[in-house]
C-alpha cells in the first residue's frame, strides 16, 4: 500500500468493516478485544508511518496519576511498549507505529500489527480499566501478566 486509498480498498477487499475518514487520512474499525468493545484507529500520516491504535471506550479520570504509573510500568516492562493516554479525548490506548519502508506498508506487516494491538488491548484492557476505577494498585498492573 502506498497510499490512503490503498489502505482503505485493502480493507475493504479483505472485508474489515470500517469507516475512512479522507479528510484526516485515518481509518475506524470496531474492536471486539474487550467486552466494552473500543475502537481501533489507523492513521496514515505524512512522516512515512501508519499508526494503529486501539483506544479503549471507558473515561480516564480526572485524577489518572494511579493510571499514568500504571502505563509508564507496563511500557518499562513490555517488549513493544505503546500504551498512553489521550488528554483531550480522555481515552487510554494502546498504539504501534509502522515505518512505510520506500513509502509503502505490506499488507502482512499491517495485518500482524493490528492483530498484536488487539492482543494487547485485550490484554491489557482490564487491568488498566481496574487501576483507572481504583480497583487494582498501579504497583500490581504486571503481576498477572509475567511481562
Amino acid at each position: 500500500m502506498r497510499s490512503f486509498a490503498e489502505l482503505v480498498d485493502w480493507l475493504a477487499a479483505a472485508g474489515i468493516e470500517h469507516r475512512a475518514d479522507a479528510t484526516h487520512a485515518l481509518v475506524e474499525l470496531p474492536s471486539a478485544a474487550l467486552p466494552d468493545d473500543g475502537t481501533v484507529v489507523l492513521v496514515w500520516r505524512a512522516r512515512a508511518t501508519v499508526d494503529v491504535v486501539h483506544q479503549f471506550a471507558w473515561p480516564v479520570p480526572d485524577d489518572a496519576s494511579a493510571l499514568l504509573d500504571a502505563i509508564a510500568r507496563l511500557n518499562h516492562a513490555l517488549a513493544l511498549p505503546g500504551v498512553g493516554i489521550d488528554h483531550a479525548r480522555r481515552r487510554a490506548y494502546v498504539r504501534v507505529a509502522i515505518a512505510r519502508v520506500d513509502g509503502a506498508l505490506e499488507a502482512a506487516v499491517l495485518g500482524t500489527v493490528l492483530t498484536e494491538v488487539i492482543a494487547m488491548a485485550r490484554d491489557l484492557g482490564p487491568r488498566l480499566r481496574a487501576v483507572a476505577e481504583g480497583e487494582l494498585p498501579a504497583a500490581a498492573i504486571l503481576d498477572p501478566i509475567g511481562a
